[in-house]
């Protein structure tokens, strides 16, 4: 039984890893996520700094990668 505990916490600690290395790589890339979510939700539209601007509001990107990966892992953890 603690071997399966262990085993457990080991993949949804590297889990939870993955998902943070994955999440930091925009910042890592000095790619702008903003840019990114633009591209995904609508190929044809352009990037004005209006629409780059309303799209970090709303998703909070302004906080930096480790404070909306500290509040996702919360979430996560409360679920």
């Amino acid at each position: 039984m603690r071997r399966q505990t262990g085993a457990l916490l080991w993949r949804a600690g590297t889990a939870v890893a993955l998902v943070c290395a994955i999440g930091v790589l925009p910042w890592v890339s000095h790619t702008d996520p903003a840019l990114t979510v633009l591209k995904a939700r609508s190929a044809d539209r352009d990037p004005t700094p209006e629409v780059l601007a309303a799209i970090r509001d709303q998703l909070g990107l302004d906080a930096g990668p480790f404070r909306l990966l500290g509040q996702w892992v919360e979430r996560a953890v409360a679920w």
